[in-house]
């Protein structure tokens, strides 16, 4: 249930539907064509305030990738992304330094109800996705994803990756982000860690172990 009342959102780019359809030909052509602005913005923004509560809220593309388990077009918008973060391509206006603060927002950001993409991987079960977010695995990236993506990082409702994991009966899932450094002691808006807050006996194992 949303916090606001708000119904779930749709995708409204065509980037973020070509993800969703699972449209591979057409993300491949679109990244060609977007800039790294356009990529990382969902939204035409003004740089009003109103534009940018409205970002505050939207899933780029690579929330609804994630969302959705498309890991192909996860791997296509990573490459992009960090090939281009420093290239002559971003905003002539945006300093190296500035690239950097961009990406890292990028790459963290808090879509609808506050959930980044590395949540909503764990939330549907997508340990795939994960593993790529977390990797430094994607062709000629220099930078090394699993500094980048924050996986403690909760929504608005203080629930974690674990947290949702656990939640949504997803042992594999548990199992890699313990892995990978998440942190079974998270507590969420209520005060519960995400091992008070499933039914499925494995996680509950899993997590306990990690608990010791």
């Amino acid at each position: 249930m949303p916090l606001h009342g708000s119904p779930a959102p749709q995708p409204t780019t065509d980037l973020s539907k070509a993800v969703v359809n699972g449209d591979t030909a057409t993300v491949k052509a679109l990244l060609e064509e977007l800039s790294l602005d356009d990529i990382i913005h969902p939204i035409n923004i003004d740089r009003n305030k109103d534009d940018l509560d409205q970002y505050d809220e939207s899933n780029t593309a690579l929330i609804w990738a994630a969302e959705v388990g498309n890991l192909e077009a996860t791997k296509l918008l990573l490459d992009k992304i960090t090939a281009e973060a420093f290239s002559d391509r971003i905003s002539s206006s945006t300093s190296s330094q500035d690239a950097s603060i961009l990406l890292l927002s990028f790459i963290n950001h808090r879509g609808f109800l506050g959930a980044t993409a590395l949540n909503r991987a764990a939330r549907r079960g997508h340990t795939n996705v994960l593993e790529l977010l977390l990797s430094s695995s994607s062709s000629g990236n220099k930078i090394s994803d699993s500094l980048l993506f924050d996986i403690n990082l909760p929504n608005n409702k203080l629930q974690h990756p674990l947290h949702f994991a656990a939640f949504k009966k997803h042992p594999k899932t548990v199992e890699y982000l313990l892995k990978n450094g998440a942190d079974p002691f998270v507590l969420d808006r209520k005060g519960r860690t995400p091992r008070e807050d499933t039914s499925c006996d494995k996680c509950k194992s899993l997590l306990e172990e990690a608990m010791r």
